[in-house]
């Protein structure tokens, strides 16, 4: 396969998985958090609750600034690199972006797990933060090519 269309392949591969994990299972997680389908926590008090959002939007926000920091530096320097090695590095890349954006689901996941119908507006939110952050800070395949 030519590196340009192996390129656009394995792009193409990690935003369907990134699709699936990013945007699919938290919809999917919200609807069983909103049927109770996933039991409420009640395990902290009110005031440690907002203590506890702090802490994951603390996590929340140094993720987006992780990989939009990376996927800067990866996209200057990617022209400059083997024609070879570049479809590996967009797969590579793309799946720790998901990943680290994905992580805003589990914490929105936990907090329910914990604090339950004390926390809903913010698990929510948490949870919903997923998706939209995959679409602003994962680099598109016209990023990509014109590197």
């Amino acid at each position: 396969m030519k590196p340009a269309a192996d390129l656009i392949f394995r792009y193409r591969i990690a935003r369907m998985i990134g699709l699936v994990v990013c945007v699919a299972w938290p919809l999917i997680l919200m609807m069983l958090i909103m049927t109770e389908k996933v039991v409420p926590g009640n395990f902290i008090s009110e005031g440690l609750v907002r203590e506890f959002s702090y802490t994951l939007t603390a996590l929340t926000l140094g993720g987006t600034f992780f990989v939009n920091y990376r996927s800067g530096k990866v996209l200057f320097r990617f022209k400059d690199q083997p024609e070879e090695e570049k479809p590996h590095i967009v797969f590579r890349e793309s799946l720790i972006y998901i990943l680290v954006i994905q992580m805003t689901t589990w914490y929105g996941l936990i907090y329910w797990l914990i604090a339950g119908w004390n926390a809903s507006r913010h698990v929510g939110t948490f949870i919903m933060l997923t998706p939209i952050c995959f679409f602003l800070f994962i680099p598109r395949l016209s990023q990509w090519e014109s590197n």
